[in-house]
């Protein structure tokens, strides 16, 4: 499923103000139009820290929001993301898909997270720590599908921190039979090798084949086929 997101929690930041054009600040109206604008896909407003900030999202015609502090780097003493989440939810919940993101490390924080009322969580310092603890190689070449099935892989050890040595054994082992399946399906974990690049273009020197090959080759299947290894997966853990 694909939605527009717009990012408001460091709206307030010199630098984005001095944009061309700049960033900043948005009204309920403007957010209308932006929401108009996305047209059929689902608007997305990330940076929701307040009951008050909630229901100006519902009124711009947000159809979901992510309860964020930007991991506490923008606004100096503000609260944590778990803090605010319950009276966002009660407040909104019934009306909005309701997300957040904040110190998700494992499995049992999102558990936490759903039991203070989000729908579902943002994780992303666990997706790259199992990325990277997999030994997989420069994490931004490879698929985005592999790198969500290793996600899943260091949330259900629940070992991606740094002083659980064992812990991380267990996921680098989990995701290291993860990679192997990936491959033998779909043949490489390298977006350059899935899409039959020369080499990983850099930010210098874009290939000029890219775009025509993401078009051509998209991704949902091969994120399908990451679903189907992952529910394998846990089929065998039930059994």
């Amino acid at each position: 499923a694909a939605a527009i997101a717009m990012d408001i929690d460091a709206a307030g930041l010199p630098f984005l103000q001095n944009l061309t054009p700049p960033a900043g600040s948005k009204t309920v109206e403007e957010l209308q139009e932006v929401a108009a604008a996305c047209g059929d896909l689902p608007f997305i407003l990330k940076g929701i820290m307040t009951v008050r900030g909630a229901e100006k999202a519902a009124a711009a015609g947000a159809k979901a929001i992510v309860v964020s502090n930007h991991g506490g780097r923008v606004l100096d003493q503000c609260p944590a993301t778990a803090e605010v989440l319950p009276e966002i939810a009660r407040a909104v919940g019934k009306d909005l898909t309701v997300l957040v993101d904040g110190g998700v490390r494992s499995g049992l924080d999102v558990f936490k997270a759903l039991a203070l009322g989000a729908d579902g969580v943002l994780i992303g310092r666990p997706f790259v720590v199992a990325a990277y603890g997999g030994g997989i190689g420069r994490m931004k070449e490879t698929c985005g599908a592999a790198l969500g099935l290793f996600m899943l892989a260091g949330l259900e050890t629940g070992s991606v921190l740094p002083h659980d040595p064992e812990g991380q054994k267990k996921t680098y082992a989990l995701v290291q039979e993860l990679a192997k399946e990936f491959i033998k399906r779909n043949g490489a974990l390298r977006c350059a090798d899935l899409l039959d690049l020369p080499k990983a273009p850099t930010p210098e020197s874009p290939n000029p084949d890219a775009d025509g090959r993401y078009y051509f080759l998209p991704c949902n299947r091969k994120v399908q086929i990451a679903a189907e290894i992952w529910c394998e997966y846990l089929d065998k853990l039930r059994a």
